[in-house]
């Protein structure tokens, strides 16, 4: 088990958004590896598996799931078109549920630190191919086209703004790593670099969304580590950011010399303060009131945006979504279905909120707790952030698969304090036994 979680997590990193692992539409080598393990692991248990993850938030997602099925009752009913490709999506979230479910049961204490170092190492080799692309711009696109011609898409290999979301991840793990480690060959000859690197290449893709989500990330991750690194050093790294993002917003003049991708970059405004996007999901409420009574209570279905904003009404909007996941949700699923994935990520604010003294340790038996917990903080800031911008957080599988472990730890944690007062205090400095 512990091989196939490694090699899960490590294709987990690599195919956020790297088309070239599709050995079809929508399948990728991760998702065969995960149907196997969940099968292994099921059947080994005699199919008696107990979930580990707070009601909350498997309510709330089970909900979620419930209401997308209403959109498709109700988007058949009244005749809106694609059905068939939603009802694709319908599974896809069924299957994403279970890696939630799944992901509590698999992975413990002993492999957590393994884990999530091979997804990092996912992430930096991704980085790595997306960094090529943005300075080679020409060999990039060819080498993009050819697999994309593979899994029938048309366009670039990796969108920068979803490779940014991957670094901003990958580089809170690393960053994480290079707080606990007491190796200093590790600290300074591994883990540093990596950070660096993933920083680097989140640099290069001129994603103004991409950089605040790096800084976020990584402010909340020091500050959760205050105790740790001490306040002079955290005052220290936060003005370090806050100035590299300042230069990486501006149009710095030697920019200008790299190569055709990065003036591509410039003239869409990653660089010059547009934010036509706030447009772009303004426009979806526009048209959510002209269908009040279906569409803001049921959504119409996220594969009908395409048709509704470009054929129905003829809306200026470029993509199949509006780059922003909270008026995508209103769109796909309506109120419900935005309402219920808030509730999510509220409920899990505040159940770290309640937890809050075990999440900021790394010493004694809870470091391997606390520093997922830690990393799971920050990613979701950055994951809010992004939908700022973006659609895709939730459509993907990094965001249920790290919820999942998530869970097990918060239901760890939480059965501990509703157990005794004295189990509480022992969890909350490592020390308490980890329930199983």
């Amino acid at each position: 088990m512990s091989f196939f979680v490694k090699l899960s997590f490590l294709m987990l990193g690599l195919t956020y958004d790297a088309q070239f692992l599709q050995i079809s539409q929508g399948l990728f080598v991760y998702d065969v590896l995960f149907f196997g393990m969940m099968a292994f692991y099921i059947a080994g248990t005699g199919f008696k598996v107990k979930v580990m993850i707070p009601r909350p938030w498997l309510y709330l997602s089970g909900l979620f799931i419930l209401a997308h099925l209403t959109t498709i009752i109700v988007t058949f009913v009244i005749g809106y078109p694609n059905l068939d490709m939603e009802t694709v999506i319908f599974i896809k979230f069924l299957y994403l549920f279970s890696l939630m479910v799944f992901a509590s049961l698999i992975v413990d204490d002993r492999l957590v630190e393994d884990a999530f170092w091979y997804f990092a190492v996912g992430v930096i080799a991704v980085a790595a191919f997306g960094l090529y692309q943005v300075s080679h711009a020409t060999g990039g696109h060819l080498l993009a086209g050819h697999y994309y011609r593979i899994a029938h898409h048309d366009e670039g290999l990796l969108n920068a703004n979803t490779l940014t979301i991957q670094t901003s991840i990958g580089g809170t793990i690393v960053l994480m790593f290079f707080i606990k480690e007491r190796s200093v060959l590790k600290k300074w000859g591994v883990y540093l670099p990596a950070f660096l690197f993933l920083m680097g290449v989140t640099f290069f893709t001129f994603s103004k969304g991409g950089w605040t989500g790096f800084a976020l990330g990584t402010v909340v991750s020091l500050a959760l580590c205050v105790k740790r690194i001490g306040f002079l050093r955290l005052g220290a790294s936060c003005l370090v950011l806050a100035a590299t993002v300042y230069f990486a917003l501006v149009k710095i003049p030697f920019l200008e010399y790299l190569p055709a991708a990065v003036g591509h970059r410039l003239s869409e405004g990653q660089m010059t303060g547009s934010f036509q996007r706030v447009d772009y999901f303004y426009d979806v409420f526009v048209l959510l009131f002209m269908e009040p009574v279906v569409v803001l209570l049921s959504g119409a279905g996220f594969k009908n945006y395409t048709y509704m904003v470009h054929e129905k009404y003829q809306f200026f909007a470029p993509g199949d979504n509006p780059h922003n996941l909270l008026s995508y949700l209103f769109f796909g699923t309506g109120f419900t279905g935005a309402f219920l994935v808030i509730a999510l990520f509220a409920s899990i604010l505040w159940t770290v909120f309640k937890c809050r003294r075990a999440c900021v340790r790394l010493e004694g038996r809870g470091g391997q707790r606390a520093l997922y917990v830690n990393m799971f903080i920050s990613w979701l800031i950055v994951s809010i952030w992004f939908s700022l911008i973006s659609a895709y957080p939730i459509f993907h599988h990094t965001f249920w698969v790290f919820t999942g472990i998530a869970g097990r730890y918060m239901h760890d944690l939480i059965k501990m304090k509703q157990s005794s007062p004295n189990a509480s205090r022992g969890a909350e400095s490592g020390l308490g036994p980890v329930t199983r």
